[in-house]
């Protein structure tokens, strides 16, 4: 506890104001971390009590459960034998009901995104993208197949910008290269038509 929240007695000054301006501030923390850490997933919300090794594998199992469940429910859906249209709503119905993007693991948000992507649903991507938290749409996967989805609906300056950072902050990669090279060749046959 810092000075804010503490009189001289160590007592709090304004019980409830504080519990609130606390609260705030951890969950702007939680919303702000920088790390996906496997730790930080498993005790997540936990509170540490006697029985916390119970606690954590029965919460630790029910995520798994859970997030499992919800794979399987992308996959089910991306392999159902309707229009593009009436999947891509399938899939905006199990984004708006079935998950809360900023607590849901980092592999379910990935799978929600590349399911957009198989679906062409680049706008619906980049949106879907803006929304994660920052240590996920930080990463240098997210930041690919966002060039890669911006490209595709023909903001290749703005994905140019995005590759180039990822480069720039990590270094050589092929892979952000290649895509990189796409939106070259696609920004080339563009001016070529032109």
């Amino acid at each position: 506890m810092n000075a804010l929240f503490l009189s001289s007695e160590k007592r709090l000054t304004n019980l409830i104001p504080d519990i609130d301006s606390l609260t705030k501030k951890l969950k702007n923390a939680k919303k702000k971390k920088d790390t996906d850490s496997p730790v930080y997933q498993l005790v997540d919300g936990i509170s540490f009590q006697n029985s916390v090794a119970h606690q954590k594998t029965d919460i630790f199992r029910d995520q798994v459960e859970y997030n499992e469940r919800i794979k399987k429910l992308l996959a089910k859906t991306r392999a159902k034998d309707a229009t593009r249209e009436d999947l891509i709503v399938e899939i905006d119905k199990i984004v708006g009901t079935q998950i809360n993007v900023d607590d849901e693991e980092t592999g379910v948000l990935i799978d929600v995104m590349l399911s957009y992507r198989a679906l062409s649903a680049f706008e619906k991507m980049i949106s879907f993208i803006e929304s994660l938290p920052a240590h996920v749409k930080k990463t240098v996967m997210v930041q690919e197949q966002l060039g890669f989805a911006l490209n595709r609906v023909g903001e290749k300056e703005e994905a140019i910008a995005v590759l180039e950072a990822v480069l720039e902050k990590n270094g050589p990669s092929s892979e952000t290269y290649g895509i990189l090279g796409r939106v070259y060749k696609d920004k080339y046959d563009k001016a070529l038509k032109d």
